[in-house]
């Protein structure tokens, strides 16, 4: 049997989020008893991760198969604990990274991930700096993984020192996805002004993702006036985006502006766009399935 066809395979279905398909493939391994290697293992770990049921099992089986000791498929495993909100088994799976002499950087971004999901605000920062002393260089993700949770946690001070250092000290240039998240970060702590200067000093135009989160928060926090002009620069840049629609209209109900939110619904009706709900209620629901 040709492993590394198999392989190719594995990995295309699980790009293409296809994790049955992906587990159907390497149970027809087994089956041919070929020979499983890493390339193999990690893949598979990552597509059952996504099966929620799944997890617990294969964590014993893994353990069981002396493969649990790969930093890869320990980072799948706590990735899937934290989305799940297994305080249990997340601090177990730390607890084993801890132990364990990891020098992937991107393991530690996401542990990093994982803890801004589950555990207390200095957590993630914490990890950070031991992945320094540890002799690891962050990289570019590893920037996002800390701000996103300096982001959640209202971090205001590190944040933004954080930003700073990242071309100064270690030669990280920082990307939209970077700017973004302290546009986040400044946002969720109602710093609107603040953040809608942050975004006028970007070193580029900023993209549809960063508006939307100035946005976000200024449905959030009632800006109107401000959100009035952030969407009509996400409609002119994006037209198609329903997200911003929803976000604006939210914005119009929560303040009781129906002529606005009237006339909104009918530029989305006349552009072919699905309609906006009727009821406020129904529409902070649509709104919070784009988070």
């Amino acid at each position: 049997m040709n492993t590394l066809l198999y392989d190719a395979l594995i990995r295309a279905y699980l790009s293409l989020g296809q994790p049955h398909t992906t587990l159907l493939l390497f149970m027809h391994m087994l089956a041919h008893q070929a020979l499983l290697n890493n390339l193999t293992f990690h893949p598979f770990v990552k597509a059952a991760c996504s099966l929620p049921f799944l997890a617990k099992p294969l964590h014993a089986d893994f353990i069981k198969l002396g493969v649990y000791d790969d930093p890869y498929i320990l980072t799948s495993f706590l990735s899937t604990y934290s989305r799940l909100g297994d305080l249990y088994m997340h601090v177990r799976c730390l607890m084993k990274f801890l132990n364990m002499v990891v020098k992937e950087v991107c393991v530690w971004n996401a542990l990093i991930s994982a803890l801004a999901l589950n555990c207390k605000e200095k957590d993630p920062s914490d990890m950070f700096e031991k992945m320094k002393v540890a002799g690891l260089r962050p990289n570019g993700a590893s920037f996002v993984a800390v701000l996103a949770s300096c982001a959640r946690f209202k971090l205001k001070e590190l944040g933004l020192e954080l930003l700073q250092s990242m071309s100064h000290v270690f030669g990280v240039v920082p990307r939209m996805e970077h700017y973004g998240c302290v546009v986040d970060l400044l946002g969720r702590a109602g710093l609107l002004a603040e953040a809608n200067e942050f975004i006028k000093k970007m070193p580029f135009e900023p993209d549809g993702s960063v508006l939307r989160a100035l946005l976000g928060a200024c449905k959030v926090h009632g800006a109107i006036e401000l959100g009035n002009k952030v969407a009509r620069r996400l409609l002119h840049l994006q037209p198609r985006h329903c997200g911003q629609y929803v976000l604006l209209w939210g914005i119009y109900a929560g303040a009781e502006r129906w002529n606005h939110a009237t006339a909104l619904r009918k530029t989305m009706i006349d552009a072919g766009m699905k309609k906006i709900p009727t009821t406020q209620c129904e529409a902070l629901l649509a709104f919070s399935t784009l988070l």
